[in-house]
């Protein structure tokens, strides 16, 4: 994309090489060309080999044919994420034993320029074709916890009034003094008092579940999308050296999004175990206050 070029001093040099840089371009063209001496010809000949990735229409796409040279091509399609590149190889030769080994080590050494092993590929291209899947379940989600901290927090209040719902019974008589059924009834309707929205301590707790729905509906798909959206890099390696530094660059790439990852499984546990200890707390502070 820049219109650069490398050279060489040696093939040590060219092995050591590890420059990661981003590219712009609609493809790529690396050529090879080679003086092979064969034991049944008196001087070296000229082989060439070629690796390429170019869209179909472009000048650079229409490979010239030379009529003195014995050709053997091959073209392979390669599913990488969300993408299919067109990688194809060309080895131009005099010798048609050494074009048909070439031809197989050339092929072997092209499976290993893109990577392939993305986790959960399948499921990640498809919640990133239906994201209203993430929504949809984040919103069920918050519905299904907001109904069940509401369960647990009306079930703490009610608890002690179902105690003394089983007690009435034993108050009815005549032959309990009237001073103990008053303090029955007083205990009673304390317990069974339901705190009213006009509560500042409802207030509050109305407030937190406000800022619980905030995040599991608007905040919490959206970084979901974000760290399971599919990667779009593209690597050609034909070194040792270069697999390496892809290697590490793949290990950053993974610690920043495992990070996250983290900060949102986190922050949805600190949020669950907030919601519950604030039912407990409120519970708490309504029977002081009450």
């Amino acid at each position: 994309n820049d219109n650069s070029s490398l050279s060489f001093s040696g093939i040590k040099s060219f092995q050591e090489y590890k420059e990661r840089r981003n590219l712009i371009c609609t493809g790529f063209i690396f050529t090879w060309v080679y003086l092979v001496e064969f034991h049944d010809k008196k001087v070296p000949e000229k082989q060439e080999i070629s690796v390429f990735s170019v869209e179909e229409g472009t000048p650079s796409s229409k490979k010239s044919e030379s009529k003195k040279e014995k050709s053997t091509s091959q073209i392979f399609d390669f599913g990488f994420v969300d993408q299919i590149p067109k990688i194809s190889y060309s080895i131009r030769c005099t010798n048609q034993g050494w074009g048909i080994e070439i031809s197989e080590l050339v092929r072997n050494c092209i499976i290993g320029f893109v990577k392939t092993d993305v986790p959960f590929a399948d499921f990640r291209r498809k919640v990133m074709e239906y994201p209203s899947m993430v929504e949809f379940s984040s919103l069920g989600l918050s519905i299904l916890l907001i109904v069940l901290f509401s369960l647990i927090y009306l079930g703490e209040n009610s608890k002690s009034c179902s105690i003394f719902l089983d007690q009435i019974g034993q108050f009815v008589g005549d032959n309990i003094p009237l001073g103990e059924k008053v303090d029955f009834l007083i205990k009673f309707f304390n317990a069974c008092e339901v705190i009213t929205s006009k509560n500042s301590i409802s207030s509050m707790f109305l407030f937190l579940y406000f800022l619980f729905l905030v995040f599991t509906i608007f905040l919490a798909p959206q970084l979901i999308l974000i760290l399971i959206k599919l990667p779009t890099y593209r690597f050609v390696i034909f070194t040792e050296a270069s697999k390496k530094e892809r290697d590490k660059y793949f290990r950053r790439v993974s610690s920043r999004r495992n990070f996250w990852w983290i900060v949102v499984v986190a922050g949805f546990i600190v949020g669950v175990s907030a919601s519950i200890f604030s039912s407990y707390l409120l519970e708490w502070l309504g029977n002081i206050f009450g």
